[in-house]
């Protein structure tokens, strides 16, 4: 259910930024320069390849002049499909304290890329 969601949302925030593009009348290389990214960045977002992260969502509000709630799409797909809507019972399970325990544990760990290796003599 959620990987449908996260979809549903992926497609239409692809949509929304290149709408967004479009009226701010800017093409991809453009939009790119500004962010000081190439076109294909901004190509592989609007064609749904690549995901962007909230950071990348809020450079390019900020680059098309508009604000970030022009992008929100939870509470649209949720309208849209009220089938994927997670109950509340299931959010009750995970609340957000849960997250920086998780986090806590993991940065407690080495990283992968740092294990000590033995000497070969």
């Amino acid at each position: 259910m959620l990987d449908k969601k996260f979809a549903r949302q992926h497609e239409r925030l692809s949509h929304y930024l290149k709408l967004a593009r479009r009226a701010a009348q800017m093409t991809q290389r453009e939009a790119g320069a500004q962010m000081g990214r190439d076109q294909t960045f901004i190509a592989k977002i609007e064609s749904e390849v690549q995901c962007p992260l909230f950071v990348e969502i809020e450079q390019l509000a900020r680059t098309y002049g508009k604000e970030l709630k022009f992008f929100m799409t939870i509470e649209e797909i949720e309208k849209e499909h009220p089938d994927l809507i997670v109950p509340e019972k299931v959010l009750k399970r995970y609340p957000p304290r849960f997250a920086g325990k998780l986090w806590s544990k993991r940065s407690a760990r080495r990283p992968a890329n740092k294990v000590k290796r033995s000497k070969r003599t």
